[in-house]
Order: C-alpha cells, then sequence, then structure tokens
C-alpha cells in the first residue's frame, strides 16, 4: 500500500466538470486499486460511460476509517464504501464509477457545492445508478432470486396490462429477506433520493446477488400485498420504471411535499436534508434564492429555507 495521502487537483468550477473513478479489476480480497481523471458532462461525445454508485457513507470515525489506493497514493473511506467497492470490482475488466465521497474533494466547501448543483445531471447522464444495499445474508439471497423469478413468472404485469383476470397476490416465502432488504440504511439516507429519482436504470445490489429497481417495487407494490413501510415506499415510487410514471412523483412535488414525505431522511451534514432535495422540487430547482452553499451554517440554511416556503405559500397558496 502507498505511503502519501492522495491529494486532489482542483476542478475547473466555471464548467460542468466532474471526477470519475477507474475501478481496477481484482479480485475480493486484493486491495483496492484506482485512479481518477477529470470528465465533463457538457462533452457527450468524449464523456466515457460510467455508473454512478447510491450507498450510504457509514460512521466516518477514525476507527472506521480504511484505506484504498488511487492513483499510487492512499485515501481513507469508510468501511462500507470498500465493501462495496469489493464486491462491485470485476475479475478481469475495469469498471467506470461516479462516487460521491471519491470523486469530491470533502474538503472544499466550494467544490462541494458546485457538484451538488449538478449531481441531478451526473445521476441522469450515468448509464445506470448502482445501489448498494449492503452486504448480503442467506434471507436476502434467497428473496432477491425468489423476486427475480416472481416477476418472470407475471412479465405481462411489468407493462401494466392485465393477466386475464389472474390474481397477482402471491406470498413471498421468504418474507425474512425482503424485510432485511428495507431495513437498510440505504432507504433512509437523504442523497438517495436524488439519486434514484434521476436515474434512467437502477440496479439494487446486496452482496452478490442484485434486482432491478424496477422489479423490487414492482414486487413489493403489486405482487405480494406486502405492507411496505411509508418511507420505504415513497423511495419505491421514484425508482426508474413503470411505477414512478404512476406515483405521486409525476406530479412534480415541490419542496415542501419532499420535505414533509422525506422528513425521516438521515444526512451525516444536516444541511444536506434540505440540499439534497433542492434538485427535486418543482419550485426550487431553479431558484436563485436557494442553493447549496457549504459555506453557510444550518441556521443560515433553514431560515433561507423557512422564507423561501413561507414566501411561496402567500404568493402560490400552495401550502394548505
Amino acid at each position: 500500500m502507498a505511503q502519501y495521502l492522495y491529494t486532489y487537483k482542483p476542478l475547473d468550477l466555471a464548467v460542468r466538470s466532474i471526477r470519475l473513478l477507474r475501478l481496477v479489476h481484482g479480485s475480493y480480497h486484493e486491495d483496492i486499486q484506482t485512479e481518477i481523471f477529470e470528465a465533463w458532462l457538457d462533452e457527450l461525445d468524449c464523456l466515457m460511460p460510467y455508473e454512478a454508485l447510491s450507498y450510504v457513507w457509514g460512521s466516518t470515525s477514525e476507527g472506521n476509517m480504511v484505506p484504498i489506493n488511487i492513483d499510487g497514493s492512499v485515501k481513507r473511506v469508510t468501511g462500507n464504501l470498500r465493501e462495496a467497492l469489493r464486491h462491485l470490482r470485476d475479475k478481469h475488466c475495469d469498471r467506470i464509477l461516479w462516487v460521491d465521497a471519491i470523486c469530491i474533494d470533502q474538503e472544499n466547501d466550494l467544490e462541494k457545492g458546485h457538484q451538488v448543483k449538478h449531481m441531478g445531471r451526473i445521476y441522469k447522464q450515468a448509464e445506470r445508478v448502482v445501489a448498494w444495499l449492503g452486504t448480503s445474508t442467506k434471507e436476502t439471497d434467497e428473496a432477491i432470486s425468489e423476486m427475480n423469478e416472481l416477476v418472470e413468472q407475471f412479465w405481462p404485469f411489468k407493462y401494466g396490462q392485465e393477466d386475464q383476470g389472474k390474481e397477482k397476490s402471491h406470498v413471498l416465502d421468504h418474507q425474512v429477506g425482503l424485510i432485511q432488504l428495507l431495513c437498510s440504511p440505504w432507504f433512509e439516507r437523504v442523497w438517495i433520493l436524488q439519486e434514484v429519482a434521476n436515474a434512467r436504470v437502477a440496479d439494487m445490489v446486496c452482496g452478490n446477488k442484485s434486482i432491478s429497481g424496477w422489479k423490487l417495487a414492482l414486487v413489493t407494490s403489486h405482487l405480494l400485498g406486502y405492507q411496505v413501510p411509508t418511507h420505504c415506499q415513497a423511495v419505491l415510487d421514484i425508482l426508474p420504471g413503470n411505477a414512478r410514471k404512476h406515483s405521486w412523483w409525476s406530479k412534480k412535488p415541490d419542496l415542501y411535499t419532499l420535505l414533509k414525505k422525506f422528513r425521516h431522511s438521515s444526512a451525516t451534514d444536516p444541511r444536506d436534508k434540505i440540499f439534497a432535495l433542492l434538485g427535486l422540487a418543482s419550485d426550487a430547482s431553479q431558484s436563485e434564492f436557494l442553493q447549496a452553499d457549504y459555506t453557510r451554517d444550518f441556521t443560515y440554511v433553514a431560515s433561507r429555507t423557512t422564507f423561501f416556503l413561507l414566501s411561496w405559500r402567500f404568493i402560490y397558496k400552495r401550502i394548505p
């Protein structure tokens, strides 16, 4: 393992520049080897295809930080991120990823604000969003396998077609595994909302098993008759697929609605409970008044958000 700490080269904040991560191929137990290079979102002809990772950071305490290798230097990341990279790494081919904790200089507040502003576009232009739900158990492996089989069995239903009156309800044999999946901290993280809402395709990965986001939403909402916890259902409603087109999300929710629906979401930085929703809100996404500005403290951000909401209600009477 290299001995020098990785130092970021500044991004050009005057344009839509980002960093991408090359995850060098290797086996699970080998040290993580990566490379970072700059890319530009506006240069579509030159932009290398990439996948965007959606995950929970996990504890950033000293005891939970572990090393990976970037361009011959050491970068410390959370244990959950390293575990995700180990599972996602291909044995034979390199993989190009966008990972917020690595591709953004977290010590640079100006850069963080710049990247948050373009976060929606980063996830929208990704070939797919990979949602890391954590390491697997026997129960989650069995549940994912069974749900994938269920979708194949009821294939016409994914298009919203009636299957000639056939009953769609099915009792999942591995309910415990499904509950474990839905109890993943991933469903509570506020940043995943923007990540999956902008995704063209989403794969839900737990250990070595995966299921497409639209399949998970379809199975839990329509095939099982299972009462999904309210917060989890709101997340499932915005996963890419047919369900998203017919959910509350299609009505283009405003900031107040999003804050209310996802008020139990968690964030390491309390400001992110607001910043993560700005790009999704119909009334705030283009607002010059509300911006992701990490040079301001939480009190300032909360006060400005409150003023925005009250002003919007007064002018448009959109909040009952």
